[in-house]
């Protein structure tokens, strides 16, 4: 099978691209990113720097392909405008899917997010994929949720315009495992459990799912991209581990949760925005953790994946691990410090 994936750069791509360059029945491997390809050389992999706004550059490169799985997306921006990310992440989105269809492309993966779902008041407990995709509804607030929910509608109208081609689309939670760690606040964020503060600040949700915490292990993510490439999965598939109540986790490890007020935050963050990239940022993801939606998984497994998904708990455990890990390497790197006396 002969694969091109697009958003080659991306965190996610390394568990994809390591995966497939070890997968036979993958015959090669054409990584499209707009930077520079850092990824393991392989020869299987060919990488070719592609502004997925192009749509004549799609089109050459989706030529004599058989599947295409889109990555490429705005998720943390570093880009100045909301205009911006909708080329990318929007019209960039539909550029793909019309790409393939006009060079017959018969598989199309595409890595969505539980963001889609909208961070809204209202949602069910429990989500499944007949849950409605109310991102849109961020437009103005969370440009993360708005631009997935967008381009789930836009797939909508492609898959019944174009019903020969095999369109999987996976919702994630949060992703986490080894090449997240450094890569995502919110993992970021565990690091404070392997420190000596007894307290952990943080927010908790408004509703019933407030305390609990949902995560998708990368490896599990980059399994399933796999498994689709090789069994047609037509439809959306939400894929994460089983949920943790994070504070009763927190409390099994002698830490105790503290609320961080969300009002308070989101209020300081909007008064520091027009003066800072960082806190227009921190604003829009603030609104993420306003609201838990928590995925139900088990569609994935009617549907013939039925290899076991790491738990949330084994997410949290293997970042911890890695934190007390690179806090005790720290700690041996340091210098000896004397007590004053001679």
């Amino acid at each position: 099978m002969k694969v091109v994936l697009t958003g080659a750069c991306s965190t996610l791509a390394r568990s994809v691209i390591g995966l497939l360059d070890l997968d036979d029945r993958v015959e090669s491997i054409l990584a499209l990113d707009i930077r520079p390809y850092q990824g393991v050389p392989s020869a299987k992999i060919q990488f070719q720097r592609t502004d997925i706004r192009s749509l004549g550059d799609l089109r050459a490169a989706f030529a004599h392909r058989e599947a295409v799985i889109h990555l490429a997306f705005v998720v943390v921006s570093d880009v100045p405008d909301f205009p911006t990310i909708q080329a990318v992440s929007i019209e960039g989105s539909r550029n793909v899917m019309q790409a393939a269809a006009d060079c017959g492309v018969r598989k199309l993966i595409y890595t969505s997010s539980v963001a889609a779902y909208g961070a809204v008041p209202g949602n069910p407990t429990l989500l499944n994929e007949e849950t409605s995709i109310r991102g849109e509804e961020n437009r103005y607030n969370f440009y993360y949720s708005y631009t997935k929910a967008a381009v789930e509608k836009a797939m909508d109208d492609f898959v019944r315009a174009h019903p020969q081609l095999v369109l999987t689309r996976f919702r994630p939670h949060l992703v986490a495992g080894p090449n997240f760690l450094e890569h995502t606040g919110n993992l970021a964020s565990l690091s404070r459990i392997a420190g000596p503060s007894r307290s952990y600040w943080g927010f908790r949700a408004e509703g019933p799912n407030g305390s609990l915490l949902q995560y998708t292990h990368e490896g599990d993510l980059a399994k399933a991209v796999q498994y689709a490439l090789h069994h047609d999965m037509p439809g959306a598939y939400n894929i994460a581990g089983e949920p943790l109540d994070f504070v009763r986790y927190l409390k099994d490890r002698g830490k105790t949760f503290r609320r961080i007020p969300w009002a308070g935050a989101y209020t300081l963050a909007s008064l520091l925005s027009p003066f800072s990239a960082r806190s227009r940022l921190g604003r829009s993801w603030l609104v993420s953790a306003r609201y838990r939606n928590i995925l139900d998984c088990s569609k994935l497994k009617r549907a013939g994946f039925d290899q076991p998904l790491r738990t949330t708990l084994q997410c949290v455990q293997e970042a911890v691990a890695y934190y007390e890990q690179r806090g005790a390497g720290r700690a041996k790197r340091a210098p000896a410090q004397g007590n004053g006396q001679g």
